[in-house]
């Protein structure tokens, strides 16, 4: 096999095609005979040329830096400029400015599909609860020395902290009809109900699901001897009247107002989340913002019914706008009269 000296397979790798172009090379006529004398030592094949030409070509370039004119040793590619960097920062935060929003709406989502379950899941333990007891409907509160209603109080599991009030929550806790703590709250709550109105306090629980008053949360106490309990068979259509509902405190730039446009007192969320909710039928519906079904989620209100089914609608589908006889007051227990039984 033909023999190839070490200088020109240098200058093959380097990229020199002809001899003519070899640098440093005496003229190929008059010094030929030194430069084969000063070349003659080492020899290598053609073959030898080709391997090595090959793993040449495969090892990686390094890359010049922009700045220096050098290459990027440290890292091992081209650095950015600040024009760059800033531009990529930019779109970063065009793109976040575009995606929190949404993020945003989708937990609130999240957070009115775990409101909606906890209000079915209270309409279902209050449901139980009448079943057992003669159709009779879980009161709001009874005051102690009732007739006929005994319990022992203890701070450390009851929901509302009352030792002189068992209210509705936890008459159905103490009857086993619900197995979690928290499917009286709501989930967009932040904060426990320390300072609720109404006499709803807790410590442990947000609350803002609450029980329709007076047409279903009756209330007894002994100063009202002979109350009645409320009754299923007074219901009008037990699928069209609502029991418990998204309940909360209003501004009172708002309260009267069309009740789509009624707006949360976010103050009293971190410490007052209430466990009732007022209906046109109670006189201090007018002239108070406390205990009202709040549209917190995407402008819809949850709503448990008496036959035990949910629904999410707008906070003007319960009807408040219409009289207590009007079918479409669906607060309303009937329809016969003005005034709450």
């Amino acid at each position: 096999m033909k023999e190839l000296r070490p200088y020109a397979m240098r200058c093959c790798l380097r990229g020199y095609e002809r001899p003519a172009e070899w640098p440093n090379q005496p003229h190929r006529h008059e010094f030929a005979g030194q430069r084969d004398r000063l070349l003659a030592p080492a020899t290598v094949t053609r073959k030898h040329v080709t391997k090595t030409i090959l793993t040449e070509a495969m090892k990686p370039s390094r890359p010049i830096s922009r700045h220096s004119g050098r290459q990027d040793h440290k890292y091992g590619r081209t650095a950015f400029t600040l024009i760059e960097l800033l531009v990529v920062i930019a779109i970063i935060a065009i793109l976040a400015a575009m995606l929190l929003p949404a993020l945003s709406k989708a937990k609130e989502k999240a957070r009115g599909i775990n409101c909606l379950s906890n209000v079915r899941q209270v309409a279902l333990a209050s449901r139980m609860y009448t079943d057992d007891n003669n159709g009779e409907f879980v009161p709001q509160w009874v005051q102690s020395g009732t007739p006929g209603w005994r319990w022992t109080y203890d701070q450390a599991t009851f929901i509302v902290q009352d030792p002189d009030f068992l209210w509705w929550q936890d008459s159905l806790r103490l009857g086993n009809y619900c197995k979690s703590r928290k499917i009286f709250d709501c989930p967009s709550l932040v904060g426990v109900a320390s300072l609720s109105s109404g006499g709803s306090v807790s410590t442990n629980n947000a609350f803002g699901i609450g029980i329709n008053v007076p047409e279903v949360g009756q209330t007894f106490a002994p100063s009202l001897p002979g109350r009645k309990p409320i009754r299923e068979s007074q219901v009008a259509k037990s699928s069209r009247m609502i029991f418990f509902a998204d309940t909360g405190t209003v501004t009172a730039a708002t309260k009267d107002l069309d009740p789509d446009l009624w707006q949360p007192d976010k103050t009293a969320d971190w410490s007052g989340g209430v466990g009732f909710f007022r209906v046109p039928s109670l006189p201090s519906f007018k002239t108070s913002g406390v205990g009202r079904s709040i549209a917190r989620h995407s402008k819809r209100c949850n709503f448990g019914f008496c036959d035990g089914h949910g629904e999410s609608l707008r906070n003007s589908a319960a009807g408040y706008q219409y009289p207590r006889t009007d079918e479409n007051a669906l607060w309303a227990l009937d329809h016969n009269s003005l005034r709450a039984p």
